[in-house]
């Protein structure tokens, strides 16, 4: 049965500057007095739904929660949804898989007119600043890493290996098929749509783009049957720039720790290297899926943060390229490089937005303005997702430094030789790029 409760954000949770390594769960918060039955959830959310933000998927209760947040709170401006949610939370919603569907339809005639676009990534690729652009302006909304499709998606990749999600032991019946889990999908959209057009500050956008975790391309497929009207945009960025901006968040910009680090993967012998492989646990599980592919069969010594890097962009780009030769419909409709975003700034973002159908205005003074003030800016300056150590107020730069070079090139060429794959190169250049 559904039910309402009152709950706060337990005291060890992750900070709302922190970048989350794990994903959405039950165990997020602590509850405050009891549960409140909900014997008619369909008619409270015809009437309260528009308060209850999708949270997060409990595969072993069988539920989907949500959260009330603070009022007055914009969650699309709190940077990751995921974050904002658990500090701003006040009351937690939990409705049964088998009560979903008839609260989706309860609510679905009042987004019937939402337009969906989807945004898949390879990382470090600058989709922060797209989301930020795209919210200074009248047009369109974006939500930054919606973590129950991440959740869906993880759960789904590891349903495919013949394993179960969580600790649950079995398969459950939203992820046996691809009919239940595109219905699933279907669902849970209409309850992010429903939430976010009914809290929109600026009123009547009816675009929503939603950027999601970079591993969710290997879910891409499941998507696009459940959203088949909706468009996608891909973004990626040279494989040892992203490899590099990873390394910098792992070691806070401090560039002498990382080399630490490699000399001692330099020198050390092999069985003592396995065990300095400490930053392993900065990395979110999702990271793991291309590497970790038994057919690689890596020596555990070798299975470092770099490769784990590596073998991530490579996958996803690879994903991305099968994606698009096989379904050209629905893959990609734009397909943009970070060197556009970090040269051409405006031009590019406009330029790749016109792709996805949406005309901006750029002669209104005032969009002209909120869109340079986004770009003038390092967008996740004054969190630890900035590879920036100092948070920067104005005029952001690239870095002046390379930390990657020869060492962690040759990294990336056994990787390729290994895998045989088409994306054979950190400079690979997918088709129709914005450059």
């Amino acid at each position: 049965m559904a039910f309402l409760r009152a709950v706060k954000m337990k005291k060890h949770a992750i900070d709302i500057k922190d970048e989350p390594d794990e994903l959405n769960n039950w165990d997020d918060f602590e509850p405050i007095g009891e549960e409140e039955a909900l014997d008619d959830v369909v008619s409270f959310m015809k009437e309260r739904g528009h308060e209850f933000s999708p949270y997060t998927v409990d595969w072993a209760r069988e539920t989907v929660l949500f959260v009330r947040t603070q009022e007055g709170v914009d969650l699309k401006e709190k940077g990751y949804l995921q974050l904002a949610q658990r500090t701003y939370v006040q009351e937690l919603l939990s409705i049964p898989f088998s009560q979903l569907q008839a609260v989706a339809d309860a609510v679905s005639e009042k987004i019937a007119d939402v337009r969906n676009i989807f945004i898949y990534i390879t990382a470090r690729c600058g989709s922060t600043l797209v989301v930020k652009a795209t919210n200074a302006l009248p047009y369109a909304m974006a939500i930054h890493a919606p973590d129950v499709y991440s959740i869906i998606a993880m759960a789904h990749h590891k349903v495919q290996r013949g394993e179960t999600p969580g600790d649950i032991g079995t398969i459950p019946d939203v992820l046996r098929d691809d009919e239940s889990t595109i219905a699933f999908v279907k669902n849970i959209s209409t309850l992010y749509n429903h939430y976010f057009l009914c809290n929109d500050a600026k009123g009547g956008r009816l675009t929503i783009m939603y950027k999601l975790k970079s591993h969710a391309v290997t879910f891409a497929k499941v998507m696009a049957k459940a959203h088949p009207e909706a468009k996608t945009l891909f973004m990626y960025r040279n494989g040892m720039k992203m490899v590099e901006s990873s390394i910098r968040l792992n070691y806070g910009g401090c560039k002498e720790d990382y080399y630490d680090w490699v000399k001692a993967m330099k020198t050390m012998d092999r069985k003592r290297r396995e065990f300095y492989e400490e930053n392993l646990d900065l990395m979110p599980e999702f990271y793991f899926i291309f590497g970790d592919d038994p057919k690689l069969k890596t020596a555990q010594h070798n299975a470092h943060q770099l490769y784990y890097y590596m073998t991530f962009w490579q996958g996803a780009m690879q994903e991305a390229i099968d994606l698009q030769r096989e379904d050209p419909e629905h893959f990609f409709h734009a397909v943009i490089n970070y060197r556009a975003l970090a040269d051409r700034k405006e031009e590019a973002y406009l330029e790749m937005m016109e792709k996805l159908g949406i005309t901006l205005d750029i002669d209104d003074t005032a969009n002209r303005k909120a869109l340079a003030k986004v770009f003038r800016k390092d967008s996740q300056s004054g969190t630890v997702i900035s590879s920036h150590k100092k948070e920067e107020k104005d005029n952001w730069k690239p870095h002046a430094d390379v930390w990657l070079g020869e060492w962690e090139r040759r990294i990336f060429d056994n990787i390729f030789k290994r895998t045989n794959l088409e994306v054979n190169d950190p400079a690979f250049v997918f088709p129709n790029t914005i450059f």
